[in-house]
């Protein structure tokens, strides 16, 4: 009995033994493993990291030149709009200005076509104005120069005188 319970013993010991170098080994496979997936886990969660980290700087450069883009063209909008409204000022005061200088404007104080510069004789003086007969040179036949308004003890006695009464751009009048 003594031999059997220590076969049985001593059996129970070898089994125990071959249960632990079995279970050994199973943890050694097994923290192998864990450490093969951590280093897998950790390598995935750098590149992801570093892949967030080139989004943001890709997202701000984009925002940067997205910023720098919409600032020129706002202001690309607002000097077209300053140039407008610089075109329609323009447009509408010299509009105002000719009604009022057409309309309140004696034609004595009107500005006259500059003449040639420095005329040498009467000839170049009236070559510049038009004459009646434009095939004719003026100096062969001289024409009187005649203006559109009465006498000038009449002109300054009388009110303004309409629009339609003084010479229009379009005609002859300027060079």
């Amino acid at each position: 009995m003594d031999r059997q319970i220590k076969l049985e013993c001593g059996g129970g010991i070898r089994s125990l033994e071959y249960e632990n170098r079995r279970l050994k080994e199973e943890l050694r496979n097994t923290e192998d493993l864990l450490r093969r997936e951590r280093k897998k886990r950790s390598a995935r969660t750098r590149a992801y990291v570093d892949s967030l980290a080139l989004l943001a700087k890709a997202y701000s450069e984009m925002k940067a030149a997205e910023r720098e883009w919409r600032n020129k063209c706002e202001s690309l909008e607002a000097s077209l709009h300053r140039e407008q409204e610089e075109k329609m000022r323009v447009i509408h005061t010299g509009a105002h200005e000719e009604d009022h200088f057409e309309t309140y404007t004696p034609f004595l104080l009107r500005p006259s076509p500059t003449p040639p510069t420095q005329p040498s004789s009467c000839h170049n003086l009236l070559s510049y104005y038009p004459s009646s007969s434009s095939n004719s040179h003026p100096s062969r036949h001289p024409q009187p120069v005649s203006y559109p308004y009465p006498s000038s003890s009449s002109f300054f006695s009388s009110k303004v005188l309409p629009v339609s009464y003084y010479p229009s751009p379009a005609s002859n009048f300027y060079p």
